[in-house]
């Protein structure tokens, strides 16, 4: 049976255990003999028109080439199928039990007559036929209000009748065939399912591999671990240290916005140490050696530490009022639940740190229940085929022992997390990978994507293919080379079907996903050969060199060549997202035409990486040499930039296939804010910043500059922290994981390193930031930055290779100077706003124009054989 199981993407991508619980069910599926596919869509949730957004395009989903559907959140259960099962993990908590919270009114009767309509459509019968009404009722009203209205905030009680409308809808026995629910927590929540539904309940299993316990001479601990944030109330458990005695730690592993707050409470006790993100692979032993695991949140939905503690033989100290942990946990026989207190949390610890055999006999309960948390039942309950079952033995999983998988920094949104009503309940902020414009025109769009057909399903059509081979995960977009790959392939679906086989790191990352219609990737891990030659090469050359291993050792991972030559099978042409893989199409020798995608010189961008030394030389000849061969073979070579073209032809020679160029771009559909908006929000926003220090009364103005960690953004960085003590009335703003470079030096005091922040935030700033840096000095391709700052209207004072490809000329679209020359340009832009502005505008302009990742898809598909019908 072919099963899809339609899921939000949260944006920015951040995987939590919702995430886990649907990769776990995608192979349990497998393993079950069914065909099972990731359907998602980017979802973000930081404005009520983004949520109302997501709903509307999943609505119009066509999934009728699947058997089955699966879904577990908002929005996604609102997608249409005639055999759809919902296993709810929470609906948007903020507009439902945790409403109360934010104090404010169940309903309001608004004066505006487009608010008054939306109101009176959402007391209609909640039908999925009425679907398209509901959507042009809020059409309506962001148009005649504007998404900022404060009746369309999130919350608000307009924007929860409008969720309860669409959440009734799409939950309604008429749309759902079967309903179960993540736990009796889930359940029993006032409002969460249809009156009269009453669901199954299908706990999720752990995934995790059970490590051997620890010899009885063992130093042990006390482990928790989650997202450090106040729901999760690991305050409770820091301070209960202060009533258990001896001198077992507590070990505290994730991270999250409470960390410092936290570290500062536990200062006076050595015993209490912060792990920070730890890797999958290295939770079995932390469980394993604990002698409890203390967790501790307020009313969470289910709780999946509490099953991997069980799991490992650890017993679980919980609150009673900390939901589904509670639930799952039989106080004195699996673990010990009690008031939310930090001396009635102590005490437990307490006596099980003095009474080991006790916890051991705890310990070893609840192995026995987590045994019976199998992915056969779960499975069996959601596609409605039970069987007999027989409990696995307790002990070591079979599965083997994992390599290090993606941190629990923290299950932020995942399956089991409470969370507040700006991202309540939790995907996270508007992002690249599927930014929601707000307002009018996206909601317009989303509406006229519903099918009339109340099925909501669409015939298919017979479409060409093109298969882009990766040495990264495209469907999660967070760096540029992502970037580049999700927004221009995925523009490049709307020519053809594009499906994407990426080489990935860790076998839980390996998958499938259906990114947009006629989008899919497909996700094959390296084998323990293959990553173990990575290690090896990386610590030889000092520098990770994973994407150049792939080019040398690629028939160590024959999974990948399989899966990359069933995907050829039928193509028209490979896109080589990089060089790296083109070894794997020489093997397979299918005589399929590539094109090269270029996105840097990689001759030119590793000669600046890898060391002058016999490992490093040896690297990068592979690297000429695979380079050169992409070039030379390629029917078309595609270059980000105009000297990224003219480098390619003097380092290997004329092309034998066209050489185009196809720069990076941006989503110009964001909300551009004009100088007086810009001003009003500086205003308000350093009026609070300058409130909290009086020292800071003289800065008035606010510069910004955002980038990952990598060696050309920490030059730039560098030049920021170098000429700001010379603009001390400037705040400069330093935001992305590049400023944890610089963390621990001493920098002025008009420089800030805000760390990695949502793109919601990062979207404010630019709204508000008198300008924006861009002080490359080095690198390759061309540089997103400066386009994301333009299409945000944003004034941008850049180096000469910070706009290096690009269209944009000095004085008309932005100010460009040299390093010893940025600190004029500065303030020369904060003396004369007006031409600031003017040259911001004219750089939106042309970023609309000729900058747009739709139209350079477009300029893309003229390139590769058969995207065009050719």
């Amino acid at each position: 049976m072919k099963v899809g199981i339609v899921a939000p993407a949260p944006v920015p991508y951040a995987p939590g255990g919702a995430e886990r619980a649907w990769t776990g069910l995608q192979r349990a599926l497998g393993r079950a003999g069914h065909a099972a596919e990731m359907v998602t869509r980017p979802f973000s949730e930081s404005t009520l028109a983004e949520v109302v957004d997501g709903y509307l395009r999943f609505a119009a989903l066509d999934l009728s080439g699947f058997d089955i559907v699966i879904s577990s959140k908002y929005p996604a259960w609102i997608a249409p199928h005639p055999r759809h099962v919902v296993w709810m993990f929470h609906p948007l908590r903020g507009l439902y039990d945790t409403y109360h919270t934010f104090r404010l009114p169940p309903a309001v009767e608004p004066r505006e007559p487009s608010l008054r309509a939306l109101l009176r459509a959402c007391a209609a019968a909640p039908e999925r036929r009425a679907l398209p009404e509901i959507a042009a009722a809020w059409e309506a009203a962001v148009a005649d209000v504007g998404v900022d209205h404060p009746h369309l905030a999130l919350p608000s009680p307009i924007g929860r009748a409008v969720v309860h409308w669409l959440d009734a809808a799409a939950l309604s026995p008429r749309e759902v065939v079967r309903h179960l629910a993540l736990s009796r927590t889930v359940a029993s929540r006032p409002g969460y399912l249809p009156p009269g539904v009453v669901p199954r309940i299908a706990y999720c299993p752990s995934d995790l591999p059970v490590a051997a316990p620890p010899s009885p001479s063992a130093p042990r601990h006390l482990f928790t671990v989650s997202r450090l944030d106040a729901a999760k109330r690991v305050e409770l458990v820091v301070r209960a240290m202060a009533s258990v005695p001896g001198d077992v730690p507590l070990l505290v592993g994730g991270s999250g916005p409470e960390a410092d707050r936290l570290r500062a409470i536990a200062a006076g006790d050595r015993r209490v140490r912060f792990l920070g993100p730890v890797a999958d692979a290295d939770l079995p032993d932390l469980y394993a050696g604990s002698l409890a695991v203390p967790f501790t949140p307020l009313e969470e939905d289910y709780g999946l530490v509490t099953v991997e503690a069980f799991a490992a033989g650890a017993p679980v100290v919980t609150c009673d009022d900390s939901g589904g942990p509670a639930e799952l946990v039989v106080d004195g026989s699996t673990g010990l639940v009690v008031r939310p207190a930090p001396r009635a949390v102590g005490a437990a610890l307490a006596r099980l740190v003095e009474h080991p055999e006790e916890a051991l006999a705890m310990g070893a309960a609840g192995r026995r229940r987590a045994a019976s948390i199998t992915w056969e039942r779960t499975v069996d309950l959601l596609l409605g085929t039970p069987r007999p079952h027989r409990a696995p033995a307790a002990g070591p999983s079979r599965a083997g022992p994992s390599r290090a998988g993606p941190s629990r920094a923290g299950r932020a949104g995942g399956a089991g997390e409470a969370g507040g009503a700006g991202g309540a309940g939790g995907a996270g902020a508007a992002g690249p990978a599927g930014r929601a414009a707000g307002g009018a025109d996206v909601l317009s769009a989303a509406r006229h994507e519903i099918h009339p057909d109340q099925s909501g399903t669409r015939p298919r059509r017979a479409r060409r293919k093109i298969v882009v081979a990766s040495t990264y995960r495209v469907s999660e977009a967070r760096h540029g080379g992502q970037l580049r790959c999700f927004h221009l392939y995925g523009a490049l679906a709307r020519h053809v079907d594009v499906e994407v086989v990426a080489l990935v790191d860790r076998p839980s990352d390996a998958g499938r996903t259906v990114m947009a219609p006629g989008f899919r990737e497909v996700r094959i891990a390296r084998s323990a050969l293959h990553h173990a030659r990575d290690e090896e090469v990386s610590l030889a050359a000092g520098v990770p060199a994973s994407d150049i291993v792939a080019a040398s050792d690629i028939d160590a991972s024959p999974e990948y060549l399989a899966a990359l030559g069933r995907a050829l099978d039928g193509a028209e042409a490979v896109v080589l997202a990089h060089p790296y893989l083109l070894p794997a199409l020489e093997l397979l020798d299918r005589g399929v035409p590539f094109v090269y995608d270029a996105h840097n010189v990689e001759a030119a961008l590793k000669a600046t990486v890898l060391s002058d030394d016999r490992t490093g030389r040896r690297l990068l000849d592979l690297v000429r040499d695979v380079e050169r061969r992409a070039v030379q073979g390629a029917v078309a070579v595609v270059a980000c930039s105009p000297d990224d073209a003219r480098t390619l032809r003097s380092l290997y020679g004329e092309p034998a296939g066209a050489l185009v160029v196809v720069p990076n771009g941006t989503d110009a559909r964001v909300d551009a804010r004009g100088p007086e908006q810009r001003a009003e929000r500086r205003a308000r926003w350093l009026g609070y910043w300058r409130s909290t220090d009086p020292g800071r009364a003289r800065v008035g103005h606010v510069a910004v500059f955002f980038a990952s960690w990598h060696p050309p953004n920490l030059e730039a960085a560098r030049v920021i922290i170098g000429l700001a003590p010379a603009l001390p009335e400037v705040l400069f703003l330093l935001g992305g994981s590049h400023g944890d470079a610089f963390a621990d030096g001493a920098l002025p005091a008009n420089v800030v390193l805000t760390g990695v922040v949502g793109n919601r935030a990062r979207d404010d700033l630019l709204g508000l930031a008198d300008v924006a840096l861009n002080p490359m000095l080095s690198g390759s391709g061309t540089n997103l930055k400066v386009i994301e700052y333009l299409a945000h209207r944003a004034p941008v004072v850049s180096t000469p290779v910070g706009v290096r490809g690009l269209d944009l000329r000095d004085g008309e679209h932005l100010l460009v100077a040299p390093t010893g020359q940025l600190a004029d340009a500065i303030r020369a832009t904060l003396d004369d706003p007006v031409s600031a502005a003017a040259r911001a505008s004219a750089g939106r302009a042309l970023v609309e124009a000729s900058y747009d990742w739709r139209a350079l898809g477009d300029r893309l598909a003229a390139s590769v054989p058969g995207a065009t019908g050719r």
